[in-house]
């Protein structure tokens, strides 16, 4: 299993938005989902530089969307919620972290040939979840302000002021509020 995308100095950042693509991966509004079947969770974790030893099994399917479930508690619930949701992750992890030397770099790996898919996923968003949250608290979570959008996201500006998931959600939003102030003139 490849997850040589998730390791080194910027390790943090890609595995909270690796949380955060899982956490949104279900359409909350409309319930569209993305982790349709096997190949559909194939194709997502390709996209995300996640190369799989063995075909992905429905098992995995149903077992990636309850990780999603338990992240999305970690972002959006109480922090009760969050505590309990992220300690069920740890627990039920089944990898460690790693650290190994090959042709003179260091790396840090969560799976081996032996761990499933899942658990390696779930390793990497563990460790970046309990990064952030440890480093900048929940404040730093958040929930889209879009009406029609319900997508999570990690507020990383520096004045704490995000307020969409994304530049997209963001410019919508401004452009109907533009327009409904000039519908109101």
């Amino acid at each position: 299993m490849n997850f040589d995308n998730y390791s080194g100095l910027d390790h943090d950042h890609k595995a909270l938005d690796l949380a955060v693509d899982l956490a949104n991966s279900l359409d909350v509004v409309d319930g569209e989902e993305y982790l349709v079947d096997a190949e559909a969770v194939s194709g997502w974790l390709a996209d995300r530089g996640i190369d799989t030893p063995r075909p992905i099994a429905e098992a995995d399917v149903d077992a990636l969307r309850g990780l999603r479930g338990q992240i999305r508690s970690v972002m959006e619930g109480s922090v009760e919620e969050a505590e309990e949701a992220l300690d069920e992750v740890v627990i039920a992890c089944s990898v460690r972290p790693r650290v190994t030397f090959s042709k003179g770099v260091w790396r840090l790996s969560y799976v081996s040939a032996e761990d499933g898919v899942v658990a390696g996923v779930a390793a990497i968003v563990v460790a970046g979840l309990a990064s952030a949250l440890s480093e900048s608290g929940r404040e730093r979570f958040g929930t889209c302000s879009k009406e029609s959008c319900q997508d999570v996201y990690v507020d990383t500006s520096k004045n704490r002021s995000r307020r969409y998931c994304s530049d997209s959600c963001s410019n919508r939003a401004n452009v109907a509020a533009f327009r409904a102030r000039q519908r109101g003139s």
